[in-house]
């Protein structure tokens, strides 16, 4: 049993770093949905709640419908842990104490800053696409730069919380706040 969870850590490691080392043009093979995906079920998998998740680990998104459509098909009922990934579309107005993970897109940016106040009193891990959200709390955010796909943290609220991103992700992050 261990030796699997080690190999399933390896494997995640690995996908991260071929993905985060991938110039962007050779990633046009790939859709950025797909990417964006794969970085958010890496980021998931090294991430530790401070409670225990039960059988369903809830994926709360606001995003595009057409984004929501590519997590749905690569995502939903995938095995994370001991846990089965749900997927959750979120309106700007509801409650987030139910998600332990909430990915907020570029396209619904506007929303960020009445979404932050309420993401701050809760232990979920929070993602962006949209630049410039890591250093006003959300926990990571996905960046091109250079041509790279690369992501930023922000470890304060993940430290506020108990919301433990392993180091072995954080050292892969381009900047921590």
């Amino acid at each position: 049993m261990r030796q699997v969870k080690r190999t399933r850590q390896s494997l995640a490691i690995f996908l991260s770093l071929l993905f985060a080392c991938v110039p962007v043009s050779a990633q046009a093979q790939v859709s950025e949905y797909d990417l964006k995906i794969a970085f958010i079920y890496n980021f998931i998998s090294f991430t530790d709640w401070p409670v225990e998740i039960a059988r369903y680990l809830k994926l709360c998104t606001l995003a595009d419908d057409s984004f929501n459509a590519a997590l749905d098909v690569a995502l939903e009922e995938k095995r994370v842990k001991d846990s089965l990934i749900t997927i959750r579309r979120l309106r700007p107005d509801e409650e987030l104490d139910k998600c332990h993970v909430v990915f907020i897109s570029h396209a619904e940016r506007a929303h960020l800053p009445q979404l932050l106040p309420e993401l701050k009193h809760h232990p979920i891990l929070t993602i962006t696409d949209s630049p410039g959200w890591a250093e006003k709390g959300i926990m990571i955010e996905m960046v091109v730069e250079q041509q790279r796909v690369t992501f930023k943290t922000n470890v304060d609220p993940t430290a506020r919380f108990q919301v433990k991103i392993s180091s072995k992700l954080l050292r892969l992050a381009k900047t921590a706040y």
